[in-house]
């Protein structure tokens, strides 16, 4: 069921917050202009021209602004139980599953898709609700398709390797650990890592705890100490030293301060470098 759905014109100062309880899906393509995508308080990546699909499934933050002038197509949506296993794309930090757009016949057909869930909203069409859930539909089945693609040409290692940070974020984890879970030496693990994410495996795991420290603070009344247990330290001023890195300020801080929410969801602090 489509719930929602809109083309945007953005200029580059353009921001806009998902509050992390809004429980649907949501389904975005930039299709000009460049918007930089904000994750847990860390600055992702930046979203190109029809190359990327952002999936945001039920009760995910994000924040997100325009890098440069431009526009942006977006359906929210609650899928039938059948199609929710065709949702599981790769998924990116903080649970945003992301689809790389190939630049070949089955990239054009994923963005015709997506134009023509739109296109049937706007028309006049007595069928045009039906047009639309059809066209989102196979969208989807489109995607599907692609991530599979997406699957079987990334490395199953550095995936098992994501699979255990996302399981286990509380509990101990070193390079050489993870290294050993996989199969792999220390330094390969590191690089091939950071090929396929982007960035290296502590600051991986880093910026997961930190996320699930966010929300505790916001969600719940538990004091820094047992927030830091929760989220994989021992010691709460080494917590505290990397949440205000990350953060700009320090926890008790961040869960006082009005500034740092914007209303239901986050407002993100640039990490300090």
């Amino acid at each position: 069921m489509i719930l929602g759905a809109g083309r945007q014109r953005y200029g580059p100062e353009h921001r806009f917050t998902r509050a992390g309880d809004l429980p649907h899906w949501t389904l975005e393509l930039t299709s000009s202009g460049t918007m930089l995508r904000r994750f847990g308080g860390e600055s992702r990546f930046e979203v190109q021209p029809n190359d990327t699909l952002l999936l945001t499934p039920p009760e995910t933050p994000y924040a997100l602004r325009g890098a440069s002038a431009g526009d942006e197509i977006w359906v929210i949506f609650q899928p039938r139980p059948e199609l929710i296993p065709c949702l599981e794309w790769p998924r990116g930090l903080h649970g945003i599953r992301i689809l790389p757009v190939s630049r070949n016949a089955a990239g054009r057909r994923l963005v015709r898709a997506f134009d023509e869930v739109h296109s049937h909203l706007e028309s006049r069409h007595p069928r045009r609700d039906l047009l639309a859930e059809n066209a989102l539909e196979r969208l989807i089945l489109l995607a599907d398709t692609s991530a599979a693609d997406a699957d079987a040409s990334s490395d199953s290692r550095i995936q098992r390797a994501l699979d255990i940070l996302h399981e286990s974020f509380q509990r101990p984890i070193t390079v050489p650990v993870l290294a050993s879970e996989v199969g792999l030496s220390p330094s390969r693990f590191a690089h091939l890592f950071r090929a396929e994410t982007g960035r290296s495996p502590m600051d991986y795991l880093e910026a997961m705890r930190m996320e699930q420290a966010r929300l505790l603070l916001l969600r719940t009344d538990l004091s820094v100490q047992e927030i830091a247990t929760r989220v994989g330290y021992e010691d709460a001023y080494y917590f505290s030293t990397r949440f205000r890195r990350r953060t700009g300020c320090p926890p008790t801080t961040w869960r006082k301060a009005p500034g740092n929410v914007e209303g239901r969801g986050f407002t993100f602090a640039k990490p300090a470098e």
